[in-house]
């Protein structure tokens, strides 16, 4: 997570605006939608800089949970707990 505290402003900023646009989509009930970052470090960032933004709903997560149970059943237990594992499933259940 070291590499991932020296987020500069033009990537909060951005994380921010993000954050808005989502939540306004979600009001406006034009989800889903699908927004490109092209650098996986940048999108790492902004998903760290959304920590409380959640967009599915009970159904969805518990489909969601349901698939990624599935799905992460082919793993071993090790690889199963690994942290990068857990904060993908974390976005996943947030619908990031």
């Amino acid at each position: 997570l070291r590499h991932l505290e020296k987020t500069g402003a033009k990537v909060v900023t951005e994380t921010q605006r993000l954050q808005t646009l989502l939540r306004h989509l979600e009001k406006t009930e034009k989800l889903p939608v699908v927004v490109f970052v092209f650098s996986r470090a940048k999108c790492e960032k902004m998903s760290y800089g959304m920590p409380k933004l959640d967009l599915t709903t009970a159904e969805e997560k518990n489909k969601i949970f349901l698939f990624l149970k599935q799905s992460l059943s082919r793993l071993s237990e090790a690889d199963r707990t690994l942290p990068q594992i857990e904060f993908i499933k974390n976005l996943c259940e947030r619908g990031i």
